[in-house]
């Protein structure tokens, strides 16, 4: 998949908390598109993320529901070290029997002021496949393949072997399932920009009920810093244990 262009209905669908280069907010996959190379920050302790240049496709092959641009929505999550998005429909998100609807999202993290501290990529999805319903047919499935570079550069499925190559992630939900989650971590050395490429695939096949998908969650892992004002209020504390040291009357 390619990524589409850039309609000025995306550009006007911004929604009024989401706003170019500030803090990142819900929005539909087409409001964040519309950020373009600007994009929005979540701040991890005292290091904010900027997460810009988004790209989202659809290409869907019926019988299928949703998953288009507007019908995406991206909800910022952040805790001591990590940051990033939990992605869910806005309406049901499947592929009937002999169904694929595939969805491509693309976008970059990196560290303000070019920090080495990224360390890593938490993702998961969510999802229910029906067993087969005919014969020996395929099961329903749920499949996404996650591709990602260190450094930033885009496409991340062509990332420069100077930056340590294309790094991969697949993660898979094959019928009979009900909303089962799976979940991975991957390490790697620090960096201060990765690129991410989601490539979630529903395939129908010849499930007996429809595959879906209810959650995709994406986090980049942060090396965990102490927040300046502790670091200050240590520093201030040492300071005077000093001068009260230095000062205190001696016994004779």
């Amino acid at each position: 998949m390619r990524p589409s262009t850039l309609s000025f209905a995306a550009i006007v669908g911004l929604t009024a908390g989401l706003s170019f280069g500030g803090p990142c907010v819900a929005g539909t996959a087409a409001n964040y598109q519309a950020l373009g190379a600007t994009g929005c920050t979540i701040t991890v302790g005292s290091h904010p993320v900027l997460f810009n240049d988004f790209s989202f496709t659809q290409n869907p092959s019926r019988p299928t529901n949703g998953g288009s641009a507007m019908q995406i929505n991206l909800t910022p999550v952040v805790t001591a070290n990590t940051a990033g998005f939990d992605i869910t429909p806005i309406v049901t998100f499947s592929a009937g029997a002999t169904g694929v609807n595939d969805i491509e999202l693309i976008f970059v993290a990196s560290v303000a002021g070019g920090a080495d501290l990224i360390i890593g990529l938490n993702d998961s999805i969510t999802g229910s496949a029906g067993a087969s319903n005919v014969g020996d047919g395929t099961p329903g499935a749920d499949t996404l393949l996650e591709d990602f570079c260190r450094g930033g550069s885009l496409p991340p499925g062509s990332c420069p072997s100077g930056q340590g190559g294309t790094l991969v992630d697949f993660l898979s939900i094959t019928g009979p399932a009900s909303n089962v989650m799976v979940a991975h971590t991957n390490p790697f050395a620090a960096t201060n920009a990765l690129s991410i490429l989601k490539d979630l695939q529903l395939s129908g096949n010849n499930g007996a009920v429809d595959s879906s998908v209810t959650d995709i969650r994406n986090e980049v892992v942060l090396i965990a810093n102490p927040e300046p004002s502790t670091s200050l209020t240590v520093a201030t504390a040492l300071l005077g244990l000093g001068i009260f040291l230095k000062f205190r009357p001696r016994r004779r």
